[in-house]
């Protein structure tokens, strides 16, 4: 890309009806394009490019396009980056709306395919900006323990599956599990978007056959991949997807098909995830509308059991 300052967004000065379709898509890849469009938008153009200004619109000149301008966003659900768009860059006159349907919760769905123990545990958050410190600190004191304690008292495979949503929180956990004392003997298997296809195929099969006693997913390599999980006997949320689908594939099917075959006991069979204050749109799709509520701001306790 070129710098700035030889960059031309003249063009976009004069948009009138502005459509994202399939913004939900668009998150999983680089939502930072999303946002440079929307903040040269509507912008007095820099030269004049031959115009005839006796043909612009007065509200042109003034630069208040912006707030003619009628802009459209589709997505399956909702994220606080839409919501971002939502506060910062529509400004229509008019007014805006947004439309978020209510949410049964991706429990259901999973209840409906095997019947076993899903733990969410509420961490405290000072604020958005502290929240990827703190999800990591509760991670490493409070799950990582009990995460050792299963690959050193297993009777065969370990399987734990940690699903990580984030890149760059997956390099964070990545990193500890391979430099920490606490975890310096376990063997981890990883599977991100960026790991090559032979190495995918090698860390899914030591993974099935117990020589990875965990595996790091991420949300990116599920959402353009899709694959498909074997050996999962416990599944542990390093943060809610956005996307509840996922949540239902992976706890669903992967650890409901290694329950169903009978290669682990329902009983045995769990699900954790971690969630703050700032992850309730997340957690509302996975969970239900009804619930999140209570959830949030529950203060008899941080853990909630369904099954």
């Amino acid at each position: 890309m070129h710098s700035p300052k030889h960059s031309d967004y003249d063009f976009l000065s004069s948009i009138e009806l502005f459509i994202v379709d399939q913004a939900d898509a668009m998150l999983q890849q680089n939502w930072e394009h999303v946002e440079h469009i929307f903040e040269y938008m509507n912008l007095q153009p820099r030269e004049t490019h031959g115009c005839d200004f006796s043909r612009v619109r007065k509200w042109n000149l003034d630069q208040r396009a912006r707030f003619l301008r009628q802009t459209l966003v589709f997505t399956a659900y909702l994220t606080p980056e839409l919501n971002g768009l939502f506060s910062m860059h529509m400004h229509n006159v008019a007014g805006k709306v947004k439309v978020a349907p209510t949410s049964t919760g991706a429990l259901l769905d999973v209840g409906q395919q095997v019947q076993l123990r899903q733990t969410f545990t509420r961490y405290n958050s000072v604020s958005p900006a502290s929240d990827p410190d703190d999800r990591f600190k509760h991670f490493t004191t409070a799950i990582v323990p009990s995460i050792v304690r299963a690959a050193e008292i297993a009777n065969g495979p370990a399987g734990v599956l940690v699903f990580i949503p984030s890149y760059l929180d997956f390099v964070r956990v990545r990193n500890y599990f391979t430099s920490s004392t606490s975890t310096q003997n376990i063997d981890v298997g990883i599977v991100s978007e960026y790991t090559d296809v032979n190495d995918v195929r090698r860390a899914r099969s030591h993974f099935l056959t117990g020589r990875h006693a965990v595996l790091l997913y991420t949300g990116r390599a599920h959402h353009f991949r899709r694959y498909l999980i074997k050996g999962v006997k416990k599944v542990v949320m390093y943060a809610l997807p956005e996307n509840s689908i996922f949540y239902t594939e992976i706890v669903g099917g992967f650890l409901g098909s290694a329950v169903a075959e009978g290669k682990v006991d329902a009983a045995e069979a769990n699900v954790k995830a971690l969630f703050s204050r700032w992850d309730g749109l997340a957690l509302e799709r996975v969970v239900g509308t009804e619930r999140v509520g209570r959830m949030m701001s529950d203060k008899g306790g941080d853990t909630f059991d369904f099954r």
